[in-house]
């Protein structure tokens, strides 16, 4: 696997090997400015990678700026690699994001260090010196589990054939339902 910057600066990148350490794939992360992969965590088909950058970070369509300030940013993937969600972590001189860990239930714990001031989530975080630190769990709205896996249920559907209205059990639960005719057409969802 031959990996190259996207204009010769640094740039991060994500490597994945088999368990005999054969190389799976590998792509280079990044924009024409700096960025710098600090720390990675995986668990249960998410990875997720965080660190610093400058300037505009596009990721598999997603994209995030600093305004020319060093900020920290977090970005996950699933297993194959593929990116689906970037998040900045701003400050107004400079941030890096050092740390990572992706919890049990699939949070994501972020640490690192700023100097005077950094915004994580709404809350404004000011150094007592010229650096501080910070931990905190990103919001789980920003950093959504990858692929949630799909709960079978045995729904029961009354009358079975029928007309009009249909009763499904269990109750209270939100239904995908698809509407054929006698000759299998789609008619209605």
């Amino acid at each position: 696997i031959v990996l190259q910057t996207a204009s010769g600066n640094p740039n991060f990148f994500l490597l994945q090997y088999s368990s005999d350490g054969e190389p799976l794939f590998g792509r280079t992360l990044g924009n024409a400015q700096i960025q710098r992969g600090l720390a990675i965590d995986a668990r249960e088909g998410q990875v997720a990678i965080s660190g610093t950058f400058t300037g505009d970070l596009e990721l598999d369509g997603l994209s995030i700026s600093s305004g020319g300030v060093p900020h920290g940013f977090v970005a996950g993937f699933n297993a194959a690699g593929e990116g689906r969600w970037l998040i900045s972590i701003p400050a107004d001189v400079a941030l890096v994001a050092s740390c990572l860990d992706i919890g049990p239930e699939g949070e994501v714990i972020v640490g690192g260090s700023y100097a005077q001031m950094a915004t994580f989530d709404d809350e404004v975080l000011t150094a007592m010196g010229s650096t501080g630190g910070f931990i905190g769990q990103l919001n789980p709205a920003l950093t959504p589990v990858v692929e949630q896996p799909i709960r079978e249920l045995g729904v029961q559907i009354s009358p079975n054939p029928g007309s009009g209205h249909f009763y499904l059990k269990p109750r209270g639960l939100p239904y995908n339902i698809q509407l054929y005719d006698g000759l299998g057409r789609l008619v209605g969802r």
